[in-house]
């Protein structure tokens, strides 16, 4: 009986042990002040404006690109008067991806998948095609490094070393506007392989172990001692062939 009258008192504290015990709710603070205000997602895929958005963080890449005739590249068409050309402007301005042929003298435009870049907005037919085509003139930072939108953060360079894959194709960006790539392949820069007889892999497992190789015969080598940069990056596991890039800085 004792231990009933015991079990009866003690449960209701048991309970609150386990569950735990809430009070009634309290009064709602007040409230704080708004934040700043974050950056808006860009309207556009291809931004453009000459490089003030890359300037930000870039200052220094942007100045040297001000000083190349990427900077220059839709003025000096229209210094010729080849600006209404669509086969000159395709390399000479941001975001182009549509295909330029022709039917005679008569070009043929087939749109690319892209919605804004310069070629979607050409030639102008409103205030807004023309503001535009005004942002996205010249071969800005996008052109090579891909868009900045919809949102800053898809932002995703694919950029490396090299002119061609293993499979002796072109990869390099540069071949779609500067032919001289043929020259590049009849040079000893583009002919390596062939003249030694092997493979990238045993390029890379042969050369690119010996520093007196990989200094002249890889573009992070050969970058490495010019650059900085590229000299406290160390000796990669997988270095290029001198490419394009590695003498003709796009910047």
């Amino acid at each position: 009986m004792r231990f009933k009258w015991l079990t009866t008192i003690a449960m209701p504290f048991v309970f609150l042990f386990f569950m735990g015990c809430e009070g009634p709710e309290g009064q709602k603070g007040e409230q704080g002040e708004a934040g700043p205000q974050g950056p808006a997602a860009p309207e556009y895929t291809y931004l453009g404006d000459d490089a003030n958005t890359c300037n930000h963080c870039h200052g220094e890449n942007v100045s040297m690109w001000m000083g190349t005739g990427h900077h220059e590249a839709y003025d000096a068409l229209a210094a010729i008067g080849q600006n209404e050309d669509p086969y000159c402007l395709q390399c000479h301005t941001t975001g182009w991806d549509s295909e330029v042929t022709y039917e005679g003298d008569e070009p043929i435009i087939t749109p690319g998948p892209d919605l804004y870049g310069f070629d979607d907005y050409w030639p102008p037919e409103t205030a807004e095609d023309s503001m535009r085509i005004e942002a996205l003139k010249n071969v800005q930072c996008e052109s090579c490094h891909g868009s900045m939108g919809p949102t800053i953060y898809d932002h995703s360079p694919t950029l490396n070393w090299t002119t061609r894959l293993i499979s002796g194709e072109e990869s390099s960006m540069c071949v779609k506007c500067h032919e001289q790539v043929e020259e590049w392949h009849e040079s000893g820069h583009g002919s390596v392989l062939e003249t030694h007889d092997m493979t990238i892999e045993e390029f890379n497992e042969e050369w690119n172990a010996f520093s007196s190789c990989w200094e002249c015969h890889t573009a992070e080598g050969f970058a490495s001692l010019y650059d900085s940069y590229w000299a406290a990056e160390g000796r990669p596991e997988e270095a290029h062939l001198i490419g394009c890039q590695t003498c003709h800085d796009p910047h």
